[in-house]
């Protein structure tokens, strides 16, 4: 009896549209909030100067992200840390 390669096994197939739709949304998610933080963060060199974006503490700096989306868009950036290591698996398979 002749073996199909593991290549074209059908569950390979899934794996390989699962990873890349997981890169497809990590892809969307960075665009996303590039766009914001980038946004916020122009507005603030803009309003304060790129020496206070540059040199300000974290505290100062993330106060003006707090009137739009930016804050959400670091705080997502942060947490989506931890489901990105699902890279690993599908690096492995």
């Amino acid at each position: 009896a002749t073996r199909r390669p593991l290549a074209k096994h059908p569950y390979m197939t899934l794996v390989d549209r699962c990873f890349a739709l997981w890169n497809l949304g990590l892809s969307l998610f960075s665009c996303w909030g590039f766009y914001h933080m980038a946004v916020g963060l122009s507005q603030t060199a803009w309003n304060f100067g790129l020496q206070f974006t540059i040199c300000a503490g974290t505290t100062d700096l993330v106060e003006g992200f707090q009137k739009g989306p930016a804050a959400l868009a670091l705080i997502l950036f942060c947490f989506s840390k931890i489901p990105e290591l699902g890279d690993t698996v599908f690096l492995i398979l």
